[in-house]
């Protein structure tokens, strides 16, 4: 057992970290106690100590606070070690300096603050600014900012924190872990064909938007086929995305959004016939339902919890999700979410590019940095967005290049890669090259 030592300042906040990094990630038992002394303490069952630098919390007081736009570092410094799982080490908070010695390492990089900043994303509360959407824009992110985000730093500590113990004479074992990947999808359309009006939207779109009168004629012909039952709906790819899954293995997560006719951005109704036997075939294939929180139900509990009622009447066992355009508030989405008993969320992902917006490729309980205590709700972060990821990289052997890329950063750390492709998003003509190759994606990250 490792005995920890803490200073006494913003214990909640020390507290959840030292739990998440030696309980959750590294899977090792400690005792935890508070000190006077300005650092944390490590100390071993030989005797020998790990000591972190305390950069971040000591310079402020309980009173004050540090949630402040001001208190967001600007720019990156990077640290050289030995104990470094690779690359130079992202500094967020601390001098970066090692002090090695046959029974000591003091640590410069403030593992415990430099952690806590990038799981409890304290920074999306203090940056104010959103974008069109209503959400907080990735750009402004630390980890784009400072061209980070393709980096999980998160587990690049943990890998240091470990290594400096191991050179310490740590007798625990440490959790083992296994790479993972986790096939999501959202249904924010559930069918192009199922009313006139979509039909007259995608004559439009022919026109307007693709500049393509030529597939007015396709477009009137799929149309008619559908409605006649003829053909499936170009966004019924349910039952192929499952077969893609079956094949490696692997379970698909459907996440619907529960709205109903009347309410803003309304796609489609949880309540239609042909959604409610679609729900019934991925169940009974063995695959799972999530929610898909509306546009508008982020931040309103009232709106959220009767979406979510409704699709509990389809589904009782409803686990977690995702919310829609990866809207979040902190920490009000989270909290909403715990109360209302769900077990994990999957928002944290960036809506511009993939990689790391917590840090991290491992799942973790997270924190309320108002009320300052953790919550139940397990965050299941998404790597890769399948339109963040073309949108960044247009060209297909660039995104399959970095889409590889990734998911070879999170075998690494035998982390989860967790990946949403939009049922949509396989027949439609902006993505018909893309989505005709999505088997062959999935078998590359496999």
């Amino acid at each position: 057992m490792i005995k920890v030592t803490i200073p006494t300042k913003f214990i909640p906040e020390k507290e959840y970290i030292v739990q998440v990094i030696l309980k959750e990630f590294l899977g090792v038992e400690y005792s935890l106690a508070t000190t006077d002394e300005d650092n944390y303490t490590f100390t071993l069952q030989n005797g020998n100590r790990l000591i972190l630098q305390d950069a971040f919390f000591k310079s402020f007081t309980e009173d004050e606070g540090y949630l402040k736009k001001e208190n967001i570092p600007d720019k990156v410094v990077f640290a050289k070690s030995g104990f470094s799982p690779g690359e130079n080490l992202a500094v967020i908070f601390g001098d970066g300096k090692f002090g090695i010695g046959p029974n000591q390492i003091i640590c410069g990089i403030d593992i415990i603050a430099s952690s806590f900043f990038m799981l409890t994303r304290w920074e999306e509360h203090c940056i104010k600014e959103r974008d069109q959407f209503g959400k907080f824009p990735s750009s402004l992110s630390y980890m784009q900012r400072n061209r980070l985000s393709h980096r999980p730093i998160v587990n690049e500590y943990v890998e240091l924190f470990w290594n400096m113990l191991v050179y310490l004479g740590v007798k625990d074992e440490k959790k083992h872990r296994q790479y993972s990947v986790k096939i999501t999808h959202d249904i924010d359309n559930f069918a192009r064909y199922n009313t006139s009006l979509k039909y007259i939207k995608a004559l439009a779109g022919d026109l307007m938007l693709r500049k393509n009168p030529g597939l007015l004629q396709k477009t009137t012909s799929d149309f008619f086929k559908v409605r006649l039952n003829k053909k499936n709906d170009p966004y019924d790819t349910f039952d192929f995305l499952m077969d893609v899954s079956e094949g490696h293995g692997l379970k698909s997560h459907f996440y619907f959004i529960p709205g109903v006719k009347g309410e803003e951005d309304f796609r489609y109704s949880i309540n239609d016939i042909k959604v409610r036997q679609t729900i019934n075939n991925i169940v009974n294939r063995g695959h799972k339902v999530g929610i898909h929180g509306s546009l508008s139900s982020f931040n309103n509990v009232g709106q959220f919890s009767r979406e979510l009622s409704r699709l509990k009447n389809l589904f009782p066992d409803i686990q977690g999700g995702r919310q829609h355009y990866l809207k979040f508030e902190n920490p009000v989405t989270w909290q909403m979410w715990d109360d209302l008993d769900l077990r994990y969320d999957s928002t944290m992902g960036f809506e511009n590019d993939g990689g790391f917006r917590s840090g991290v490729c491992y799942p973790y309980p997270v924190f309320n940095i108002i009320s300052r205590k953790p919550l139940q709700l397990i965050e299941q972060p998404l790597i890769v967005m399948e339109g963040a990821l073309i949108l960044k990289y247009p060209d297909f052997s660039d995104f399959k290049l970095k889409l590889v890329e990734l998911a070879e950063t999170v075998k690494k750390y035998n982390g989860d890669f967790v990946f949403l492709w939009h049922n949509n998003n396989i027949n439609s003509y902006e993505w018909k090259d893309l989505g005709s190759k999505y088997a062959e994606i999935v078998n590359s990250i496999v």
